[in-house]
């Protein structure tokens, strides 16, 4: 199943190749993400989402 970032770009994508304006893509786009969230929810890929609060690799010790 596609994420919704996949989607938002594919849509994105063929407004792109359709010549349209910049800012209309941009308008479009940020109405399309809306209602797909609103509507499907946001999908995404869990595998590649970090743990919340657990960095990637350790902290030096002044960042910690």
């Amino acid at each position: 199943m596609a994420t919704t970032a996949e989607l938002l770009l594919a849509y994105r994508k063929e407004l792109q190749q359709g010549r349209m304006h910049p800012d209309t893509i941009d308008e479009l786009t940020k109405i399309a993400s809306q209602q797909l969230i609103a509507n499907e929810g946001l999908r995404v890929r869990t595998e590649q989402i970090p743990s919340p609060g657990v960095p990637s690799k350790a902290l030096p010790p002044e960042q910690a």
